[in-house]
């Protein structure tokens, strides 16, 4: 069975993800911030937003597991950086 997806399926999901593995938080309407969150935080937020997107559980909880179990690596590198929003306020 072939799966009719392009990438597009998987975009928004993927962009929202990785905003929020760069910065451990997303921005409001108003500018404000959500605050600090988790990287599981991001990776559900990933998971339901591809799934209510284009509908596939199974291969969104495949990427999802993927992301519990590699992810760490690139969430490290940004909070190396400093970039995420609570690395900021230590300072």
């Amino acid at each position: 069975m072939v799966l009719p997806l392009s990438s597009r399926d998987i975009a928004l999901g993927g962009l929202v993800h990785d905003y929020g593995y760069m910065y451990a938080t997303l921005i409001k309407k108003d500018g404000s911030n959500i605050g600090y969150q988790s990287q599981k935080f991001h990776d559900e937020l990933f998971r339901d937003i591809c799934i209510e997107i284009n509908g596939f559980k199974l291969l969104n909880y495949g990427a999802y597991y993927t992301l519990r179990l590699v992810g760490w690596y690139c969430w490290n590198e940004y909070k190396e950086r400093g970039t995420h929003v609570a690395s900021q306020h230590q300072k």
